[in-house]
């Protein structure tokens, strides 16, 4: 999922949190005055369809996925403004939606960068001490006493102008240490879930490249098997056709040098083998007669070069084996042509292949 489309689900979320956060304190409202509004243009009852207005202007307008971080952000602000207009008027100090603020930095901290969801802290903890100071210079929440749900508000305007002061620089206090451990926690917390999504990223990607890498090694081992056995063969016959040709000849020489080539070919294809063998040693069940059938055709150059016969003794009803096939046919190659340089001309070499159960007795 590319980075827009990740924002503009996120954008999505929290528009759909906004409906659902505005329906509850509807309802709460209700709950707490026991009564429906005379209107919905007074007191904390307005702040309700501003925050319906905004929060449908950013439904319309996170169509366009890439205004989603752009309107992420100002839908933080604009949380933030609506935010301190219910807190005035709602008792400023001793509100009840102070708590709202937390919750704006702790979605900032999940969804956000960690540049942007600082800054959202630092404006939200501004938008904080600024509806303070100007509830306390104004009396701004005893405007609006008739239609809040703080009964402590006016109780504190009745009192000692000293006391007032005293409740504001403490809520302030009080309410700015925890905007900041807010900040500071949820920014450790989600900094260790990415730390750890990374890591897990990581290990998948490296995982991934194992297993392009085993894919490309078995590939690579079964186009290596593919060339072998021809350049097996091709080198048998160009054997025989030096040995027919007179030594010095330019036809000679020819040969020889083809024959050179074919050897590196040959040595090249084995260190592929070598390098892909880890990928290629799948155990897979075995049929030895098949084997050795394959062996035959492959050891024929070397053997009409040394003139050799080759006997087989196969036990056509052997069982199917658990064994690597390409390592089998391997060493019993290797065993043929190592016997065909080895013995006399006309030599005979015997392959055997045959059962035998015997019973194993271990003890101590």
């Amino acid at each position: 999922m590319s980075s827009f489309e990740t924002k503009y689900q996120t954008l999505r979320r929290l528009v759909l949190f906004r409906w659902v956060a505005i329906l509850a304190l509807v309802f709460i409202l209700l709950l707490l005055e026991q009564r429906a509004p005379d209107t919905f243009f007074e007191g904390v009852w307005a702040v309700l369809p501003a925050a319906a207005f905004y929060n449908l202007v950013l439904h319309l307008l996170m169509r366009s996925q890439r205004l989603a971080g752009s309107l992420i952000f100002f839908g933080f602000l604009l949380d933030g403004l609506l935010l301190s207009w219910g807190v005035a008027i709602t008792g400023g100090p001793l509100s009840a939606y102070i708590p709202f603020y937390l919750f704006i930095i702790m979605t900032a901290c999940m969804v956000s960068s960690p540049g942007v969801a600082v800054f959202t802290a630092l404006v939200q903890w501004g938008f904080y001490l600024f509806t303070l100071w100007f509830c306390f210079q104004h009396h701004i929440p005893s405007d609006f006493a008739p239609h809040n749900s703080n009964l402590f508000y006016g109780i504190m305007e009745a009192g000692d102008p000293g006391l007032r002061k005293g409740i504001y620089l403490e809520q302030a206090i009080r309410w700015s240490f925890f905007f900041a451990m807010t900040t500071v926690v949820c920014g450790l917390l989600v900094r260790q879930g990415w730390r750890r999504e990374e890591r897990l990223r990581s290990r998948e990607r490296g995982l991934e490249q194992k297993r392009h890498l085993i894919q490309m090694g078995e590939l690579t081992g079964r186009i290596a098997h593919g060339v072998n056995t021809p350049l097996g063969l091709i080198s048998g016959h160009l054997e025989m056709l030096m040995a027919e040709t007179r030594k010095g000849s330019k036809t000679h020489k020819t040969l020889a040098q083809i024959e050179q080539y074919v050897q590196r070919a040959i040595r090249t294809v084995r260190d592929i083998l070598d390098y892909s063998r880890q990928s290629l040693s799948e155990i897979k069940p075995v049929y030895v007669p098949k084997i050795v059938q394959a062996v035959v055709a492959a050891a024929q150059p070397k053997l009409k070069k040394s003139g050799a016969k080759l006997i087989l003794d196969v036990d056509p009803r052997l069982p199917t084996l658990m064994a690597y096939p390409e390592g089998l046919f391997q060493v019993l190659l290797n065993l043929v042509e190592n016997a065909a340089d080895s013995i006399e001309p006309s030599g005979i070499i015997t392959l055997s292949a045959h059962f035998q159960y015997r019973p194993m007795r271990l003890s101590a």
